[in-house]
């Protein structure tokens, strides 16, 4: 009985220490929150964000956060998909915020 049990939790460990690795990567940027309603192959795609010069639409954004211009300090996770809003040849890339705040001026 005491070696099934052991082998049980073993292999529970094993799975919890598995999914560890597959654990998002949060990297901590600045930004700026624009709508993109008025940008050439961008009008279909709402609020977006620009990390770095490059352009991503958010999973989600907070009302409070949709103000044109507004700069941000962000957690974010960089997703390895593409928005299915713009006509452009490479569409925007998705992101995840983990954490948002003004940066303040």
């Amino acid at each position: 009985m005491m070696k099934k049990l052991f082998l049980f939790i073993s292999i529970i460990s094993m799975s919890i220490m598995a999914c560890d690795s597959d654990d998002a990567v949060i990297q901590e940027v600045t930004g700026r929150i624009f709508e993109a309603t008025s940008q050439a192959g961008l009008d279909g795609c709402g609020w977006m964000v620009e990390i770095d010069g490059e352009v991503y639409q958010p999973t989600y954004l907070n009302s409070q956060y949709r103000q044109e211009d507004l700069r941000v300090f962000m957690n974010v996770e960089f997703l390895d998909e593409r928005a299915n809003c713009s006509v452009l040849a490479l569409a925007p890339g998705l992101v995840r915020i983990e954490q948002i705040r003004p940066a303040g001026n």
